[in-house]
C-alpha cells in the first residue's frame, strides 16, 4: 500500500518515467511488470488482461499443488489398510507358528498407522497450508493489481491508499501508517 502511495505522489509531481528506478529497486516481479507496463503507457484494458491472466495461471499453478495433497492425503489411510489387510492375510497364512502372531499382527497394525497417520497427520494439513499460502499470495497480487491500475489513471494517493486499505483486515490497516499522518 505504501509503495503505491509512494509511487502515486512521484508519478504526479515528475511523471511515470521518474517511477523507472523505483521499479528497478522493487523486488516484487509481479509489481515490477505492472508499474512496468504503466510507465510503458499501456491503456487500462491491456494492464487488466496481461496481471489477469497471469494471476489465473499462479491460482492453477497453486492449485494443482493443493490438490496433489489433497489427493495423498485422501489415498495413504486407504493404502495403510491394504498393507494391514494384505499383513493379516500373510500372518493368516502362517498360523501354525503362535509365537510369530503377536510380531506380525503388530507389523500389520502399523501399516494402518502410517496410512491414517501420513494422510491426517501430513497431507491433508500440508494440502491446507498450501491453500492459505495462496490465498495471501492471490490476495497480495489482487492488491497489485488494483493498484497498478489506479496509479494508471492518475488517482490521488489518499484514493489509492484508501481503496487498497479496503482489501486489508482491520488488524492489518491498522499496522500501515496513512499519509495523512506523515503529512501532519
Amino acid at each position: 500500500v505504501q509503495t503505491f502511495v509512494r509511487f502515486a505522489k512521484k508519478a504526479r509531481t515528475d511523471g511515470f518515467l521518474a517511477l523507472q528506478d523505483d521499479v528497478k529497486a522493487t523486488r516484487d516481479d509481479f509489481l515490477k511488470r505492472g508499474v512496468q507496463l504503466v510507465i510503458d503507457g499501456a491503456d487500462k484494458e491491456f494492464i487488466q488482461n496481461m496481471m489477469d491472466t497471469e494471476l489465473g495461471f499462479v491460482r492453477e499453478r497453486h492449485k494443482v499443488g493443493q490438490e496433489i495433497f489433497n489427493s495423498l492425503g485422501t489415498y495413504a489411510p486407504a493404502f495403510g489398510i491394504i498393507g494391514t489387510i494384505l499383513g493379516m492375510i500373510l500372518m493368516m497364512s502362517t498360523l501354525d507358528d503362535v509365537s510369530q502372531v503377536p510380531r506380525r499382527m503388530a507389523l500389520c497394525l502399523s501399516a494402518a498407522f502410517f496410512g491414517l497417520g501420513s494422510g491426517y497427520l501430513l497431507f491433508l494439513p500440508m494440502a491446507g497450508k498450501l491453500k492459505r499460502r495462496s490465498e495471501e499470495e492471490l490476495l497480495i497480487k489482487e492488491i497489485i493489481i488494483r493498484g497498478v491500475l489506479l496509479l494508471q489513471t492518475g488517482a490521488a494517493p489518499s484514493l489509492i491508499e484508501s481503496n487498497l486499505k479496503a482489501y486489508l483486515d482491520p488488524t492489518t490497516r491498522s499496522l500501515i501508517r496513512s499519509s495523512a499522518s506523515e503529512a501532519a
